[in-house]
């Protein structure tokens, strides 16, 4: 089963329960302590002493449990504020279309994702669609990640491409081939992959990649079929109109020769959702 077909709410379910479980088993460590103490008294050994330096470390740790689950809180009520100022709509669960399991950063093998905190409708007669991505690496010894997404739905069908800003990024993009340009100023500064080379030189031109040099802030792009998708990691909640732009400006900037090469007709992008804040 694919995730892009399952509600996200499961996920936030088990995400859930395994914040609460940490919470359940120290209570019932808590009521056995006077048992504890008292078994340790019997063998001659300071019964309340140990009870108590348990109970200090137990409290320690659920301490931790709780203060890990307050930043997630306090995220969600900033999107939801974020959404409110600009009339959209706010959802915790939600399941992105079908068509988005081909946007390699939400698709990527090797890794989990878990979306959460979705901004949806329209604004200024534009349909809006943005939300929360947590990228957990397979490898244990990686840190975990979040970017904030905005995503649209274009009237082209192109080929898989990701301009992704900075060194730090997802990559390697497996199945992907790295591309390089004649600008040492933009390949410095951006990273390209791609399935196809050519598509590539056909949709980063001069004029685009005149505009990602200018553009402010840390923003990476990804196209695929008939989605876009621009993202950013950490961006703060309050932030989050001016992920819109970049994506609007990106799509805007498509150019006329590709989007002959691979125009088309597709359905705006939707998402499924529950449980709106």
């Amino acid at each position: 089963m694919n995730w892009w077909r399952t509600s996200i709410g499961a996920s936030m379910i088990r995400q859930g329960a395994w914040s609460v479980l940490p919470l359940v088993a120290i209570a019932a460590v808590i009521t056995t302590l006077p048992t504890m103490a008292a078994e340790a008294d019997d063998r001659g050994l300071p019964g309340k002493v140990i009870a108590f330096t348990i109970l200090i470390a137990l409290c320690a740790g659920a301490l931790y449990v709780v203060s890990s689950m307050m930043p997630s809180i306090g995220r969600r009520r900033a999107m939801s504020r974020s959404a409110r100022s600009m009339d959209l709509q706010f959802t915790r669960r939600f399941a992105l279309p079908h068509s988005a399991s081909l946007i390699p950063m939400l698709s990527m093998a090797g890794e989990s994702r878990m979306l959460s905190n979705l901004v949806s409708g329209r604004s200024e007669h534009e349909p809006r669609i943005a939300f929360d991505c947590l990228v957990i690496p397979e490898a244990a010894y990686a840190k975990s990640r979040t970017f904030t997404c905005a995503f649209a739905g274009i009237m082209l069908w192109l080929p898989t491409l990701v301009i992704e800003r900075g060194a730090e990024g997802l990559a390697p993009y497996y199945g992907l081939q790295k591309v390089g340009f004649e600008s040492v100023e933009f390949d410095e500064r951006y990273r390209v992959w791609t399935e196809d080379a050519r598509a590539a030189n056909a949709l980063v031109d001069q004029q685009l990649m005149m505009w990602l040099l200018e553009l402010p802030g840390s923003f990476s792009f990804e196209a695929a079929g008939g989605r876009v998708i621009a993202y950013s990691e950490n961006l703060d909640a309050v932030r989050l109109p001016s992920l819109f732009e970049p994506l609007d400006g990106f799509i805007a900037r498509i150019p006329r020769a590709a989007r002959s090469l691979y125009g088309g007709s597709l359905p705006s992008p939707s998402v499924r959702g529950t449980d709106t804040d």
